[in-house]
């Protein structure tokens, strides 16, 4: 895979072991580039993971990672960072299935966007799983939290999810 050369650190995970949850992400953006953790606080979409993440009562047990461990290189479209694709995910496949297993191989998987949810592995990981908008789109719409029906969504599925046995 090409995308080791895109990063200033490998972003692998932050968490609890074990986790009773991980949530998944498609890649590190710049800031955790920069920290060497996904959904760094200092970062918008990190302080809109946060919120979430509090407002549904995780404050232990949980885990965070990519399906890629490097950020894809910045697109044409005003530096904004790439999408992985499929031959990224493969490459980090193995890499994904060691960290899920280190944390405690957790029950249930919450997939933080589209990509997300395409690109995790369809097979050889049994979880439940849900997907949810990701935090930077929520981080984008630059409304306050409590007026954004996406966060409003994404609090109340997770929060259900968590919920069920």
């Amino acid at each position: 895979c090409q995308l080791w050369h895109h990063r200033t650190k490998i972003v692998l995970w932050r968490g609890d072991l074990p986790a009773r949850v991980v949530f998944v992400a498609e890649a590190p953006g710049r800031s955790e580039n920069g920290l060497g953790v996904p959904f760094a606080p200092a970062a918008e979409a990190g302080k809109v993971f946060e919120a979430i993440r509090l407002e549904c009562g995780v404050v232990a047990n949980y885990g965070v990672t990519n399906i890629v461990s490097c950020p894809p290189k910045a697109g044409p479209h005003h530096g904004q960072l790439e999408k992985p694709d499929p031959v990224h995910a493969e490459a980090c496949r193995e890499r994904l299935m060691d960290t899920l297993k280190m944390m405690g191989s957790p029950y249930k998987v919450v997939l933080m966007g589209n990509t997300a949810k395409t690109l995790f592995p369809k097979e050889g990981y049994p979880c439940k799983k849900v997907k949810v908008v990701h935090p930077s789109h929520i981080a984008r719409e630059k409304v306050a939290l409590k007026w954004s029906l996406d966060y409003q969504r994404t609090v109340e599925t997770i929060s259900n999810f968590l919920g069920e046995d």
